[in-house]
C-alpha cells in the first residue's frame, strides 16, 4: 500500500514539473520569432556603434552671419542676456560695439605696424588705451552705427537672450579714410603717415577680417 501511495506522489509532482515547464513557453509565437531577431541584431551590432554619442548641429544667429557678409559698411554683432527684454537688448548693443572698435583698432594698429615697421610695434599701455577710446568715440559719435537686425530668444531659466547686428552709417571705403585723417591731424598715432596708403591698409585688414570669420561659420 504504501508502495503505491509512493508512486502516486511521484507521478503527481512530475506531471507538476512538467505543466511548470510548458507554461513558460510563449503562446505567441511570432512575438517568440520577433524577440530572437531582435537578440541576433543585438549580437551583430558592433559595440562602439551602440556607444556613439549623438550629435546635432548647431544653428549660428543670423546677426552673426549678417556681420560676415560682404557689405558697402562694416558691421559687428553682439549678444547679451538678462531677466529683463530691455537690459538684454541694451547688453547685446554694447558688446556689437565693443567687437567693432575692438576690431577697428586692430586693423588701425596692423596698418600702422607694416607703416613703420618694427619701431610701429612699441605701443605702451597708455597708448593702447588712448587709441581704443579714440577709436570708440569715432565709431559711436563721429560716424555712427544702426542696428540692422535683432533677435530675441526665452531661455528655459526664464533670462532672455538678445543678438543683434550693428552698421556703421558710412561706408568702409570713407571710414578708412575719415578715420586715417583724423588720426593724423589729432596726432594720435604720433607718427606721420600717408593718409591715403593708411586708409587703404585699415581698409585691407578689415575685408581680411571679415573673409576669416566667414571661413570659420562654414
Amino acid at each position: 500500500m504504501k508502495k503505491v501511495l509512493l508512486f502516486s506522489v511521484v507521478a503527481i509532482a512530475t506531471f507538476m514539473m512538467v505543466g511548470c515547464k510548458t507554461a513558460q513557453v510563449p503562446n505567441d509565437y511570432q512575438a517568440f520569432l520577433a524577440y530572437q531577431q531582435q537578440m541576433q541584431k543585438n549580437e551583430q551590432t558592433p559595440q562602439w556603434e551602440t556607444n556613439q554619442p549623438k550629435r546635432q548641429k548647431r544653428e549660428v544667429d543670423e546677426c552673426i552671419t549678417m556681420a560676415t557678409e560682404n557689405s558697402g559698411s562694416f558691421r559687428a554683432y553682439g549678444e547679451g542676456t538678462s531677466f529683463r527684454e530691455g537690459i538684454a537688448m541694451e547688453n547685446a548693443e554694447m558688446d556689437a560695439v565693443i567687437r567693432m572698435v575692438q576690431q577697428i583698432q586692430t586693423a588701425v594698429e596692423g596698418a600702422r605696424d607694416r607703416y613703420r615697421g618694427s619701431a610701429g610695434k612699441n605701443l605702451s599701455t597708455a597708448d593702447e588705451e588712448r587709441i581704443q577710446s579714440y577709436i570708440r568715440q569715432f565709431v559711436v559719435g563721429t560716424t555712427g552705427y544702426r542696428i540692422i537686425k535683432t533677435n530675441l530668444y526665452d531661455l528655459s531659466d526664464g533670462t532672455v537672450q538678445c543678438y543683434v547686428c550693428i552698421e556703421q552709417k558710412i561706408n568702409t571705403d570713407d571710414m578708412a579714410k575719415k578715420l586715417s585723417n583724423e588720426l593724423s591731424d589729432d596726432g594720435v598715432l604720433g607718427i606721420e603717415f600717408n593718409r591715403d596708403r593708411f586708409a587703404a591698409s585699415i581698409k585691407e585688414d578689415l575685408e581680411k577680417y571679415k573673409a576669416e570669420q566667414r571661413a570659420n561659420l562654414q
